[in-house]
């Protein structure tokens, strides 16, 4: 038996629907449920981008001591910190190796993204504006940690 061809154009057509509807079931997978892990996960070349092209805030202590702050390069934005000896506290921030201590704790405070405030949250994801990067005063006293 041979089929016909009204027969092959429905097979055609039923494979055509079914390839249409998995490819949108992908597309509003990726869109609506998983967007927010892309976008946040550390491997997106977005978001590493984005956070070179910005500054972070400063870190200070009980006396206004900078221990951590950005310094614009040539490559964008890099870390420096002041006081070695409290690395173990502070942390770094690095794009290569991630964020550790405090860098890390208050990454979204340091880099002006506030996720209490859906909002700027809106604003930063769609319109493209950031707030400025917050401050972080630790409880440290210069003269205690000396001794």
């Amino acid at each position: 038996m041979t089929r016909g061809i009204a027969e092959n154009i429905r097979g055609l057509s039923v494979a055509i629907a079914i390839a249409f509807l998995v490819t949108s079931a992908g597309v509003g997978y990726w869109t609506l449920v998983a967007s927010d892990a892309l976008a946040s996960d550390p491997f997106n070349p977005r978001l590493v981008a984005a956070i070179r092209d910005r500054p972070r805030g400063k870190i200070v202590d009980t006396a206004n001591n900078v221990l951590a702050q950005s310094v614009k390069t040539q490559d964008g934005w890099t870390r420096k910190y002041s006081d070695r000896s409290l690395a173990h506290v502070v942390g770094f921030a690095s794009f290569k190796y991630g964020a550790s201590g405090i860098e890390a704790a208050y990454a979204d405070s340091l880099i002006g993204q506030d996720p209490g405030d859906p909002i700027a949250t809106w604003r930063a994801r769609y319109l493209g504006e950031h707030e400025e990067p917050g401050s972080v005063v630790l409880g440290i006293d210069p003269k205690v940690q000396k001794v």
